[in-house]
């Protein structure tokens, strides 16, 4: 073999391995990406005053959630199946008892039961009544709230009633649900953000504008996905139990150098002294290259890194100083409840005030 014959294969196998290991990286990134936006629809129903929970056999409520998840997850949705999971009549049930008082606050802890990114609330109401001519006009009542894990509504809201007249009473539930099935699917699968401030009809039999300028009915992209993928490097930071404006000062340092993290905003602040358990405050916190679980643990090692350098630290070459008293309010800090969209930090007490835990801490 000549000397150019070798030269040409020491070449070919360099290039060979500079392709595989651009195609490695490429699959990687793939792969990272790929990760699925979780949902779960949680119906509540009632019939002419019969709650779902009334039903043996839970029928209406699989009826109605059977269309919807099979158009989640052939938009490309993870769907958890609420009627599939453990407990979930008393505790569905028991959920929408708040739910009726406070959306959000369900619908963040809905999220966190079932591990899910999104939660769509949706309220079922079905009134029958039998015509003079022996027919049964049924009336369907329909509302629902689509929240994020961390509480924020995303916008897919929807409020619509239907009518239906039919000889056969079951047969006539059983199709105004269907209607509402369909019609809810189709909307938050096929929602197209375009500008209007009006409500109309458009030329396409099959699309609705509201008046918040979203297309309720076009089948060229998926704005219930788009707009939790605005939302994905957006994070709401929680602290609780801090009964002082210091705590809370000092805890905003430490998320703006925490690593991963590009911006932070206070969003509010309630502090009541000698009362921890009213006192919350909360931060919006811009990420790159993480999530919510990371984020919580790199929350965390900074404030493991500050206590373990006394308060005098430094990074990327900046210099950070914190008082005795401020490492000493950060012995009192430890990590809570976490989702794929929110981190909760709470204030113990009894940890700050023994020096023990602190290094014993994990």
């Amino acid at each position: 073999m000549t000397e150019s014959t070798m030269k040409y294969y020491k070449k070919k196998s360099w290039l060979s391995v500079v392709l595989f290991a651009f195609l490695l990286i490429f699959a990687s990134s793939n792969v990272a990406f790929a990760v699925k936006t979780s949902i779960v629809v949680v119906p509540h129903y009632v019939e002419q005053g019969l709650e779902s929970k009334d039903s043996a056999d839970q029928q209406h409520f699989r009826r109605l959630i059977r269309v919807i998840n099979n158009r989640l997850v052939k938009s490309g949705f993870e769907v958890i199946n609420a009627a599939a999971t453990e407990a979930i009549v008393h505790d569905r049930e028991k959920d929408f008892e708040i739910s009726k008082s406070d959306s959000r606050m369900n619908g963040e802890s809905i999220c966190h039961k079932y591990g899910t990114d999104l939660a769509y609330l949706l309220w079922v109401k079905i009134k029958v009544k039998k015509t003079s001519d022996g027919m049964y006009r049924v009336r369907a009542f329909l509302e629902g709230e689509c929240y994020d894990s961390a509480g924020r509504d995303v916008g897919a809201s929807i409020s619509k009633i239907w009518k239906l007249t039919k000889r056969d009473r079951e047969e006539a539930i059983w199709k105004v649900e269907e209607d509402v099935a369909y019609k809810l699917a189709r909307v938050l699968t096929a929602w197209k953000q375009r500008g209007t401030s009006s409500n109309y009809k458009s030329n396409n039999s099959n699309s609705v504008v509201n008046s918040g300028g979203n297309n309720l009915g076009s089948s060229n992209s998926n704005a219930l996905q788009k707009r939790s993928d605005s939302l994905r490097n957006s994070y709401r930071v929680n602290l609780r139990g801090a009964t002082e404006h210091t705590v809370t000062e000092v805890f905003g340092k430490v998320l703006n150098t925490a690593s991963g993290v590009l911006g932070v905003v206070q969003k509010s602040s309630k502090l009541v002294p000698d009362n921890p358990q009213l006192c919350l405050s909360i931060w919006a916190v811009e990420v790159e290259n993480t999530d919510a679980f990371r984020l919580q643990a790199n929350i965390n090692k900074m404030i493991k890194d500050v206590i373990a350098a006394s308060g005098n630290i430094v990074l990327k070459g900046v210099p950070y100083r914190y008082s005795g008293y401020e490492v000493e309010l950060l012995n009192g800090i430890r990590p809570s409840t976490t989702t794929s969209r929110s981190v909760e930090f709470v204030i113990d007490t009894e940890r700050a005030r023994d020096s023990d835990f602190v290094n014993g801490f994990d």
